[in-house]
């Protein structure tokens, strides 16, 4: 079942996620920049995003081009990356929220893994043979 984002959502992991992942032309351009800068640490520091990775990122010769020094970009990026998601699809659905669409499993109504899933990863209904989304 898509629909529309619901004013009363719990802000979790899972849908921010969500949101960042799939409705990233929402965000701002400070925004992408700060994702950027966390997707080059994470590669450069092999899985961290705290502040102690971004300075180790910076002596990376080759991540270290896409990382930033704009302040605001760093103030998004300051608390690592599961901070920056909750952040950044907050302010996305604050702002958004008509432009967001949620895929549930039409059986057990969780978040179905992408926008265009058609089963379920966690009950594992299948909706491929079906006409209604």
């Amino acid at each position: 079942m898509i629909c529309s984002a619901k004013s009363s959502m719990e802000l979790n992991p899972e849908i921010a996620h969500y949101v960042v992942h799939f409705h990233s032309h929402l965000m701002t351009e400070t925004e992408v920049k700060a994702q950027r800068h966390l997707f080059a640490t994470l590669k450069a520091t092999m899985g961290r995003s705290d502040e102690a990775a971004q300075r180790e990122a910076q002596k990376d010769k080759i991540h270290s081009r896409m990382l930033s020094d704009e302040p605001n970009v760093l103030s998004l990026a300051r608390n690592g990356y599961e901070r920056f998601q909750l952040t950044t699809a907050a302010r996305i659905l604050r702002d958004s929220a008509d432009k967001v669409l949620f895929n549930y499993c039409r059986r057990c109504g969780k978040l179905a893994r992408t926008p265009t899933a058609k089963q379920c990863r966690h009950c594992g209904h299948d909706w491929h043979r079906t006409s209604l989304t």
